[in-house]
């Protein structure tokens, strides 16, 4: 073999063999829907909602719904319950709560359910405890760097519930994460 076509050879022997990284595009899509429960300086606990989008949904039905009445299967329920969801925490469930800029707490989720909504929509619903003092402000955002899950912002979708009367305001910081947008609430 002649040192040109050897030179052509080994460049694409290169080409075909190396792997670069490509950017991913997500294969599920989830709207959050947050309350934050707060009574006077405390945040007691975030309650959260995921809506899959339609496809993801219909994909989960055929397991959740076998005999197509609406309802989930219990026991499918209850092993996603025991090892789907639990299998998250490595990922932290793609949720990060601070208080007052402080550093993401540790998300450690109850009450964990599974609904269908209409039929066609599935839903995740969790609590996550929290009993911190807080002064001003509590950040929330959902973010997946492995698995390609893409979180749907709206800033209606995120409440709170003052039990002792106070308000919110809600704003979207986009500029501290490069993946997804951060809902924060003011009080």
């Amino acid at each position: 073999m002649k040192r040109k076509e050897f030179k052509h050879l080994f460049l694409l022997c290169l080409l075909l063999f190396y792997a670069a990284p490509v950017p991913a595009h997500p294969h599920v899509f989830i709207t959050p829907e947050v309350r934050m429960i707060k009574e006077g300086d405390v945040l007691k606990e975030v309650k959260v909602r995921w809506v899959f989008d339609r496809m993801t949904s219909i994909s989960m039905l055929e397991y959740l719904d076998k005999n197509r009445d609406g309802l989930p299967d219990e026991n499918m329920v209850k092993k996603i319950s025991r090892e789907v969801f639990p299998a998250l925490s490595i990922y932290g469930y793609y949720t990060f709560i601070s208080i007052d800029g402080g550093e993401n707490m540790e998300i450690n989720p109850k009450n964990f359910i599974i609904k269908i909504e209409e039929g066609e929509t599935v839903i995740y619903e969790f609590e996550i405890p929290v009993g911190q003092k807080m002064n001003t402000k509590v950040s929330v955002y959902f973010e997946d760097e492995e698995i390609y899950t893409a979180f749907d912002f709206y800033p209606g979708n995120f409440y709170v519930t003052d039990e002792s009367g106070g308000k919110a305001e809600f704003g979207i910081n986009e500029k501290e994460s490069a993946h997804s947008n951060i809902v924060e609430a003011v009080f």
